[in-house]
């Protein structure tokens, strides 16, 4: 339904209860005028690499994607630092904050802050590993779409789309404890989407938001599409709630809550800072040095030639 007031508390019940999970578009928190691949379409311009870029759906064409291309998309990922949405997202006691973005800018700001957190990612072309204990104060980071180091993980075109549903709908299934932490939230809340891409609807779907929880996303993100037929079917199908707030604005509140009540993520005490486990630890010069890599991925220092 579509609401006109917004009770904070709808979220922040939940997220004391460990059964609000935040789940962060591709477009969120960056401040360009479009999406974040067409900034890396722009980017790949001005090195003059050629390639063919479907802004529609925010593919490349798959005859684009080279070893150079990736060579490239490390560097433009040096380029993108962390927003204050991003810090404040960071100190909110979220238990699971999933990323349908390729970055890792939230896991560098846990990393310089010394939270104690997890991080994990998809990778279509492996069985995902188990998911430990996730809680408030460990919470999960998890890349749906791959992470932007690990090119096998990626989803970049229409065919590497194809081999991520084929796998994810097959042999290689979301971890359970990742499903299960899904399954048990009562409110998911949806920023930085454009809901006109149509291949949302399966992976929503595959997440299994169908059920009964609260599914909340700012209004003016799906206003810009000026599409009844896509709010309708998001209300309809999904049980959508599209709210008359913006994403930034829901953050700003959240932090304040959390801040007034000395409730924001601190560091990890020194004994527990070695409690930092399953993560990927990605160096200034984009070297990987690796805990529990998968073995099928791909390091770019070994693939830019």
């Amino acid at each position: 339904m579509y609401s006109d007031d917004f009770d904070l508390s709808y979220i922040t019940e939940w997220i004391d209860q460990e059964k609000c999970v935040i789940i962060l578009g591709p477009d969120f928190a960056f401040d360009f005028k479009q999406s974040l691949l067409s900034e890396f379409y722009s980017f790949l311009q001005t090195k003059r690499y050629k390639c063919e870029f479907n802004d529609k759906d925010d593919f490349f064409d798959s005859h684009s994607i080279k070893p150079m291309f990736y060579q490239h998309l490390s560097r433009f990922f040096k380029t993108i630092k962390p927003s204050d949405l991003h810090r404040k997202i960071a100190q909110i006691p979220f238990h699971l904050i999933v990323s349908m973005s390729p970055d890792v800018l939230l896991k560098q700001i846990f990393e310089e802050n010394n939270y104690d957190f997890s991080f994990d990612y998809y990778d279509k072309n492996m069985n995902p590993q188990p998911i430990g204990h996730v809680s408030k104060e460990k919470p999960l980071i998890y890349n749906l779409l791959g992470v932007q180091n690990m090119f096998n993980s990626l989803v970049f075109s229409f065919n590497q789309l194809f081999d991520y549903l084929a796998a994810i709908f097959g042999d290689h299934k979301l971890a359970d404890g990742f499903k299960k932490q899904l399954n048990e939230a009562q409110s998911v809340l949806f920023l930085g989407f454009k809901f006109n891409k149509w291949y949302y609807k399966l992976i929503f779907r595959l997440l299994g938001f169908y059920e009964n929880a609260m599914y909340q996303a700012p209004m003016n993100e799906i206003e810009t599409l000026n599409n009844d037929e896509i709010f309708n079917f998001y209300v309809n199908e999904f049980n959508f709630q599209f709210i008359d707030i913006q994403g930034e604005k829901i953050i700003d509140l959240l932090y304040n809550h959390y801040s007034e009540k000395n409730q924001l993520r601190q560091p990890a005490k020194v004994n527990d800072a070695q409690n930092v486990t399953n993560i990927i630890n990605i160096q200034g010069s984009n070297n990987i040095v690796a805990q529990n890599i998968k073995a099928n991925d791909i390091d770019i220092n070994q693939n830019t030639k």
